[in-house]
């Protein structure tokens, strides 16, 4: 016969592995979550630039911003393309290779990816 004490001994490391396997899991899968961010923004009339707030704030610029193609959703503004620059910890900025015009807008769409988890 086996022992209750090995038994409660075996157990209890058992759990404390189990454990430990837990928390790994939680830090890997919240640091997949805090990899991405995404959002839009709108650009009208003369402006050629519009910044992006981050909230919360990243913890470096660690990180890579792809832009979308603007699109009109006011106007008829001509096409053009969008990309982000002036990355910060709070923010970024969206620019456009050409204003929208007078009465025109333009949605852009962004994400932002970080280049490794937050730790």
């Amino acid at each position: 016969m086996i022992s209750p004490i090995i038994l409660a001994r075996d157990y209890d490391t058992l759990l404390r592995n189990l454990n430990d396997l837990f928390r790994q899991l939680v830090s890997t899968l919240t640091g997949l979550v805090n990899r991405t961010v995404a959002g839009s923004a709108t650009i009208s009339g003369s402006a050629t630039s519009v910044p992006v707030a981050l909230v919360p704030p990243q913890p470096d610029t660690n990180y890579v911003v792809t832009v979308g193609n603007p699109i009109a959703i006011a106007g008829t503004p001509a096409l053009t393309t969008a990309y982000a620059t002036t990355f910060s910890t709070t923010g970024f900025v969206i620019q456009v290779a050409a204003a929208p015009g007078v009465g025109n807008t333009y949605f852009v769409s962004w994400n932002l990816t970080r280049l490794n988890p937050i730790p």
